[in-house]
């Protein structure tokens, strides 16, 4: 079964063969705010967010990530302590509250016949 990508973009710069792109027009209504919940209703496996600009932008795109679904997304920021501060200045802190942090940890273990290296997940 092929996954479906979708991707909303200001402007879609380069045409990829396989993925729904969607670009951004505020003129008609078309801007990342409204696109994403319709995009959202087609269960998408990956979702592209060309730039969160706006609190409802980032609110839509932490709700589709939290629903399961894959979501990348590009936020200007100089380092990643400010993209966190930017998301919180964004409006998002109470969404952030109830959703499980997992860090995944790659831990080597001693064997007899040497060692390997076995994946652990840490809930916070």
């Amino acid at each position: 079964m092929q996954k479906t990508r979708d991707t909303i973009e200001d402007p879609v710069e380069y045409r990829l063969k396989g993925i729904n792109q969607i670009e951004v027009k505020p003129a008609i209504g078309l801007d990342f705010k409204t696109i994403l919940p319709s995009i959202l209703r087609q269960d998408p496996d990956v979702i592209l967010i060309g730039e969160i600009r706006d609190e409802e932008t980032a609110k839509v795109a932490i709700d589709a990530a939290l629903t399961g679904h894959l979501v990348f997304a590009t936020l200007h920021t100089n380092d990643a302590v400010s993209t966190i501060i930017r998301l919180l200045n964004l409006g998002i802190k109470g969404q952030t509250k109830h959703h499980r942090q997992e860090c995944l940890c790659y831990t080597f273990c001693p064997l007899m016949s040497g060692i390997r290296g076995v994946e652990n997940i840490q809930q916070n």
